[in-house]
């Protein structure tokens, strides 16, 4: 039931999750060439995030999770949930060819923002 509750669009980079409640955890250390890939997609997902807050969209915001895919990224590099399947509101929006041209807008604006250094 308390899926179905959960709503809007989250943009994560990599950093201390925020699933962790243990004050003052720290990841441990990265090297000099990932680190710099962490802070560019850290940049990366600073871009992103404004670009999906309210009114254009329902965001939750930027967060940082220790996620696998995000962990040792050749590239910068975000995740981008766009929604959950087990709302039904967001479901329905979802499956909207509208709403989904929004998002891919949205997205391909958020790329070429950073590219150009906006």
């Amino acid at each position: 039931m308390g899926q179905q509750k959960a709503h809007g669009i989250i943009v994560y980079s990599y950093g201390t999750s925020h699933r962790d409640k243990k004050p003052g955890l720290k990841l441990p250390p990265l090297a000099a060439a990932a680190r710099r890939l962490q802070e560019e997609s850290a940049r990366l997902g600073e871009i992103f995030a404004p670009r999906i807050s309210p009114p254009r969209l329902q965001s939750q915001g930027r967060r940082t999770t220790d996620y696998y895919v995000l962990k040792n990224p050749s590239h910068p590099s975000v995740l981008v949930e766009l929604g959950f399947l087990t709302n039904p509101t967001e479901r329905r929006k979802l499956t909207q060819p509208a709403y989904q041209k929004k998002l891919s807008d949205i997205l391909a604006k958020g790329i070429e923002a950073y590219l150009t250094g906006l």
